[in-house]
């Protein structure tokens, strides 16, 4: 499969998953969501158009987009970009 057919698999599955999210019976107007995107590297031009679907797609929600990762790949700094992003509380679904 090519490189593009992917990104493309990806970017739809990606913005149907928030839409149905969006969509949900448990939506509130007035609740602010925010989806992180924490890709692999954050020098590689494919993360870098993962990057620009994703900023689309929130625009076109209204939601918050928080992208962080590593310049490369490192575990030990992909651990300290992914681990602010967790929540230490984080509500049942």
């Amino acid at each position: 499969m090519e490189r593009r057919s992917i990104l493309k698999a990806v970017a739809a599955a990606a913005l149907a998953t928030t839409i149905g999210l969006a969509a949900g019976p448990s939506f509130a107007q007035d609740k602010k969501f925010t989806i992180a995107l924490i890709p692999g590297l954050t020098t590689d031009g494919f993360y870098i158009t993962m990057r620009k679907g994703a900023r689309a797609a929130a625009d076109a929600l209204g939601v918050e987009l928080v992208f962080q990762g590593a310049p490369d790949f490192n575990p030990v700094t992909q651990c300290r970009c992914s681990m602010p992003s967790s929540p230490a509380h984080p509500t049942p679904s």
